[in-house]
């Protein structure tokens, strides 16, 4: 099931997408979330850093950190400010790696576009309860190159 992302995020068909699995291994390397289209077959590896794979894993567990970390400092500071974050966007694949963005909602009711890494989007998105998306564009390109 296809949305649009609003005409000044560029209009895009985005689908929805979930975390299926994430994996945190004991070596510095090779943490992956792995996400899937939702309502469809497209599951993909992102890698990800060992904290932001802890957090995602975590915040899907239940676990509640003792104090603030990085992403739930950013949803207070946006909601401070009287923001809300409305979706993380996975919206391509170059050169090997995943490019991303938040969209955030202004008091006055713009909207800003920030690019980030997925697994911030994903661990900010998670945190402020707002969806994560793929572009079709993404999908395409992650089924294609699936052997």
């Amino acid at each position: 099931m296809a949305c649009a992302l609003p005409e000044d995020d560029g209009g895009r068909d985005v689908f929805p997408v979930a975390i299926r699995k994430v994996v945190v291994r004991s070596e510095d390397d090779g943490h992956l979330v792995f996400l899937q289209q939702v309502g469809g077959d497209v599951v993909f590896p992102i890698a990800v850093g060992l904290l932001e794979a802890a957090a995602i894993a975590h915040f899907l567990d239940g676990v509640i950190a003792a104090r603030p970390v990085t992403h739930e400092l950013l949803v207070s500071a946006i909601r401070a400010l009287g923001g809300t974050v409305e979706a993380a966007v996975i919206e391509a694949l170059l050169g090997g790696v995943f490019y991303a963005k938040l969209i955030i909602a202004a008091p006055d009711g713009t909207r800003r576009t920030l690019d980030c890494r997925p697994s911030d989007g994903i661990c900010t998105a998670l945190e402020a309860g707002a969806p994560i998306f793929a572009t079709r564009e993404l999908l395409a390109s992650v089924s294609s190159a699936a052997p």
